[in-house]
């Protein structure tokens, strides 16, 4: 990021915040690394001019991000992230948030979000650093095919209290052939800060996504934005190619150019954020268990045994002998070689009866009182005078309809099997 010394006010970068599920390019689901990074707080941070410092500063960095995704029940889905730069400004970043689904249409989403920025001494001058607290609330819903109307309310922290913004728009996807779509939203924001004068902002952006190719996905997106006391436009292009069925890398570049029009001593600014990433996602599991249940009553699966069904499924050799197998033979106790033969809709029905085909489908299971003891005691409750124990049986002699089996204490009992 390069700008001038001066701080642009938190009302002005309230004004040009983009929304976080609605403008971001990181709104296409599954497709890019969300967040705001570590180069906007720059223009919050408080600055000390010494005499004759150059009026720029050059606050390029790289930083090292990880973010770990997962689901609580089919309708909620959590999310973590963490960012920080690897020099020693100790800037960091971050984040929860996550979204809960009424229904098809529509669910509710949260994020909440802190950083501290750029503290030290930067090309003679001296940077406090801030610490900022940003949290957006939303709901959106369909409204049409590929059509989205969203309202969120976002509080951004300031030394004595929050500011507080609240945004509507919409979002729409158009397909235009196969693996080819267009992406258009439109916004607008208004801004209720703690101090000062309240403002509004309106946005606009128009996006692409190619995603027709099994091996590679490529996006772009330009967004405009524009509020009484700035200008801003931002672009976005995206890459990510497949390595393997659960391995793909990740490639963005971001670029923002902010126009200060009341000349407020900010100045222009522009910048500009690379991100190389890799991200993993277990396909084949997924797969597995989605289609599962309706393998269950398909003939075609009827007599296969496990490594048939796997072969005709096409899930993999890795799959099968580094998760279906030693799965599958700890719970049956049985050697790993053998479960290749074992009947394939024998043992789904067990998966999906014991609940094994999701993340939050297992059952609740429960012990008895006192341990197995207690149920034999019960079970063998009519008949414990007539067990014997500790009885050493030296012949057996069957008839037609009986099994006589000598003790070697001498006695002798019969059993009709």
């Amino acid at each position: 990021e390069k700008g001038t010394s001066g701080a642009l006010s938190v009302a002005t970068l309230q004004n040009t915040q983009s929304s976080v599920p609605g403008l971001g390019f990181g709104s296409t689901p599954s497709f890019g690394m969300t967040g705001t990074g570590l180069l906007p707080p720059i223009g919050t941070a408080t600055t000390t001019a010494t005499p004759n410092a150059a009026g720029q500063i050059d606050n390029e960095y790289t930083s090292l991000r990880a973010r770990l995704t997962g689901k609580v029940t089919e309708a909620a889905s959590l999310y973590g992230e963490y960012e920080r730069a690897t020099d020693d400004t100790g800037r960091q970043r971050a984040a929860v948030g996550g979204e809960y689904r009424i229904n098809d249409k529509s669910r509710v989403y949260a994020r909440h979000e802190f950083e501290n920025t750029l503290s030290g001494s930067v090309n003679g001058r001296s940077l406090d650093g801030t610490n900022t607290r940003t949290s957006v609330l939303g709901i959106d819903t369909e409204y049409m095919k590929d059509g989205q109307l969203f309202s969120e309310y976002r509080l951004t922290g300031v030394p004595n209290g929050f500011d507080a913004a609240a945004a509507v728009g919409v979002r729409n996807q158009w397909s235009i052939t196969d693996g080819f779509v267009i992406n258009t939203t439109a916004e607008r924001q208004a801004l209720r800060p703690l101090e000062g004068a309240r403002g509004d902002a309106v946005a606009f952006s128009l996006g692409a996504l190619y995603s027709a190719n099994p091996v590679y996905k490529l996006g772009g997106k330009l967004e405009y934005r524009t509020s009484r006391p700035t200008d801003q436009w931002t672009s976005t292009l995206a890459y990510d190619r497949k390595l393997s069925n659960d391995w793909s890398a990740i490639m963005r570049n971001l670029f923002l150019y902010t126009h200060d029009k009341w000349a407020t001593g900010a100045g222009d600014q522009t910048q500009n954020r690379f991100q190389l990433g890799m991200a993993y996602r277990d396909l084949q599991t997924n797969r597995f268990n989605a289609e599962a249940v309706a393998a269950l009553d398909d003939p075609r699966f009827a007599t296969m045994t496990l490594r048939e069904y796997v072969a005709e499924r096409k899930y993999g050799d890795d799959f099968l002998q580094r998760y279906l197998v030693p799965m599958s033979a700890s719970v049956w106790s049985t050697p790993p070689a053998l479960m290749l033969d074992f009947p394939a809709v024998t043992l789904l029905r067990f998966w999906h009866n014991h609940g094994f085909l999701g993340l939050d489908t297992q059952h609740q299971w429960h012990t008895v009182v006192n341990g197995a003891k207690s149920y034999v005691q019960k079970i063998t409750g009519p008949f414990r005078d007539r067990i014997g124990v500790n009885k050493k049986a030296v012949r057996v002699e069957r008839t037609a309809t009986t099994a006589r089996v000598t003790s070697a204490d001498g006695e002798v009992r019969e059993f009709d099997k």
